[in-house]
């Protein structure tokens, strides 16, 4: 039988274009601690004007894990009033990445990742690796049209995902670097809420 556990939300994070959603989550050579059973939900809510339709959001994550005692799913439900979406994050979606559950697994920040004037959802998954970790992130944008959430789910593939500039339009940066010290740059642009590589 799979258990829930409840993560711990540290703070609002604040993105900006060249830094990470999560400065502190996951510093290099930190070990992945397990998330408190008995730990408050993450909670976070939105400072959009009152009356705007993004506005009075709570957002809450949940780690489930699966019989092994690994995070399988990490869930985001964005909650307002009695309305919420619920939106789940795979953990360990490629054989080759074991995404590790660390400090700041789970912390939620809203940035405009974007550039549509909205108010978007990043939160932070965890990171593969130890010498040279990759870090996650899932992240859900604002829709206008309808008023809800979209998952973007290429978003939680894009190791160190920054949202940035790009020819002066919206888009998101990848910076890795190899065991043996070389440095690679990938852009994602924006196609509607989906994300493509710039070849």
């Amino acid at each position: 039988m799979k258990r829930f556990f409840l993560a711990v939300s540290a703070a609002l994070l604040i993105v900006a274009c060249g830094k990470q959603p999560s400065a502190r989550a996951g510093a290099v050579g930190d070990e992945a601690s397990p998330v408190a059973a008995d730990a408050a939900p993450a909670v976070l809510s939105s400072p959009a004007p009152t009356g705007d339709p993004r506005s009075d959001y709570i957002f809450v994550t949940n780690f489930e894990y699966d019989d092994n005692d690994q995070v399988e799913w990490l869930k985001l439900e964005c909650r307002k009033g009695e309305m919420t979406q619920d939106f789940g994050f795979e953990f360990n979606w490629s054989k080759d990445k074991e995404i590790l559950v660390g400090e700041g697994s789970g912390e939620v920040s809203e940035d405009d990742i974007n550039g549509d004037g909205w108010p978007d959802v990043v939160v932070f998954l965890g990171n593969f690796g130890v010498l040279s970790p990759l870090y996650f992130y899932g992240a859900c944008v604002w829709n206008p049209d309808d008023e809800s959430f979209v998952q973007v789910k290429e978003y939680e593939e894009i190791p160190n995902a920054e949202p940035c500039q790009l020819d002066g339009k919206p888009a998101v940066k990848s910076v890795s670097e190899s065991l043996d010290g070389e440095v690679s740059t990938d852009y994602y642009v924006w196609e509607g809420r989906k994300l493509v590589l710039k070849q």
